[in-house]
């Protein structure tokens, strides 16, 4: 009996697992395209970055990741298109008002050290007058008081007066500070002159780093001037002025460059998840009703961030309305109703 064997060849077919394993490959880059761009879309989507949003909807949205891949796609605006489209319909060239707000403070403070050399010259005046005139009358009246009883006693008391009047002027030294006053009011008087020819040129000129220069050459002399005169203002003057006084206009122009540039990114992300919203209602048919609320809601923060930009690019009008109202208020100041402030400027008097 013969038995007939059967070979199989097991060997497998080499060029078919080639294919096979480049398939797989293929199949797997494919899938990882797909992930990441999922995961991107889910950080940079501004509904999920919104504070409405919930841990318990981040949850759902990790476990139904069919819906997250059917999302609605959306162009995002960046801060330069809101700000392009706010210079479109508004007036917000900032340059102008800063160099007109910086040339009203130049002004205010020459206006300051005039005060205070003014100050300062009637207290040398109710000092040095008297002593002349006393000094006068010794010199006139010696022959005839000596004559009298007692005369030398008054002779010697007018001379005493004489002495203590030009001993508080010399101590005081109120000469000194009239004219070092005098002096500052002087170099803030040209600087001023300076500031309103460049500025007459802005109005011609788009230069921005032209103005960048000029901004920071007015601080540096502003800070030579007050290292180089380190006396403080009298304490009347101050009181007259409390805020030209006190203001440090480079900081007050800083803070309010730095609260637009913040609303600016606020408007910019409120603006791209009202359109993502609406970019979604395009795409599914049923609207949700936190969604309708979430609508509402932004749209009434986009209209109150427009109305306070709007402010904001007017605040250098208000900061000069406020410098001309304090200067109004000193030459009125004996009037029975000072003039009014507008309620804007109560406002930025307590920003500043």
């Amino acid at each position: 009996m013969s038995t007939d064997y059967i070979s199989i060849n097991i060997e497998p077919d080499i060029s078919s697992l080639i294919y096979n394993s480049q398939e797989d490959k293929a199949f797997e880059d494919r899938l990882n395209v797909e992930l990441n761009k999922i995961v991107e879309y889910e950080s940079n989507s501004p509904l999920s970055m919104s504070a409405s949003n919930t841990d318990e909807d981040e949850d759902e949205d990790e476990t139904n990741l069919s819906i997250t891949v059917r999302r609605p796609r959306f162009k995002k605006i960046s801060i330069k298109d809101v700000e392009d489209n706010m210079n479109r319909y508004y007036n917000t060239d900032k340059s102008i008002g800063e160099m007109d707000t910086l040339v009203a403070h130049i002004k205010c403070q020459k206006i300051l050290y005039v005060e205070a050399k003014n100050h300062t010259q009637f207290c040398l005046n109710v000092l040095m007058i008297p002593s002349v005139l006393i000094a006068t009358l010794i010199t006139v009246l010696a022959p005839f008081v000596t004559t009298i009883s007692h005369g030398s006693y008054i002779i010697t008391a007018m001379n005493a007066t004489t002495t203590l009047l030009i001993t508080l002027i010399n101590h005081l030294k109120l000469e000194t500070y009239a004219k070092n006053y005098e002096l500052i009011a002087i170099r803030y008087a040209k600087l001023h002159s300076s500031l309103e020819l460049f500025s007459t040129k802005m109005l011609f000129s788009t230069d921005n780093m032209k103005l960048k220069e000029v901004l920071k050459n007015v601080e540096e002399k502003l800070t030579e001037i007050k290292e180089q005169n380190d006396m403080l203002l009298p304490e009347n003057v101050k009181r007259k002025y409390p805020i030209i006084s006190n203001i440090n206009i480079f900081s007050t122009i800083h803070a309010i460059e730095m609260h637009r540039k913040n609303l600016m990114m606020q408007l910019t992300s409120v603006k791209n998840e009202i359109r993502y919203i609406y970019a979604k209602w395009n795409t599914e048919s049923k609207k949700c009703l936190k969604e309708e609320t979430r609508l509402k809601f932004l749209i009434e923060t986009k209209d109150k961030m427009k109305k306070e930009l709007m402010k904001h690019f007017n605040a250098f009008s208000y900061i000069n309305e406020i410098f001309e109202l304090e200067l109004e208020q000193k030459t009125c100041r004996w009037l029975a109703t000072p003039p009014a402030i507008d309620p804007e400027s109560v406002k930025l008097i307590k920003f500043i």
